[in-house]
């Protein structure tokens, strides 16, 4: 993804499972810079936003908060059992006050049968 600014500030995010059931609950673990600013949104197959209308279709996965002093921050959110089945990710972005960094761990939603890619 190209972005209006430079991504200079450390962060690694990760999704688990790798392959969430729709109805199921998926956890964004990140890892940054000590008290950072982070904010997350989940973007579905088909371009598909997690955040509630009208930001989004309200499939789940979008919210904020602060690492702790080590720099770890974890949240959960279970996947709306609508949200459409395939390759999904999270637009994640951290901020120290002064600089920006930026990641987008994947993750997929599983079809009906319950399997993943």
């Amino acid at each position: 993804m190209e972005l209006p600014w430079e991504s200079t500030v450390y962060v690694d995010a990760v999704i688990s499972p790798a392959c969430v059931l729709r109805g199921g609950l998926a956890t964004i673990t990140v890892s940054t810079v000590s008290q950072a600013a982070i904010a997350y949104h989940a973007i579905y197959a088909g371009t598909h936003g997690g955040a509630p209308p009208p930001y989004g279709s309200g499939y789940g996965g979008n919210d904020k908060g602060f690492a702790d002093k080590q720099g770890r921050w974890k949240n959960s959110w279970t996947v709306r059992a609508d949200a459409p089945p395939g390759p999904a990710r999270a637009d994640v972005v951290v901020s120290d006050g002064q600089a920006w960094g930026y990641d987008d761990p994947p993750f997929w939603v599983a079809d009906a049968s319950g399997h993943c890619k």
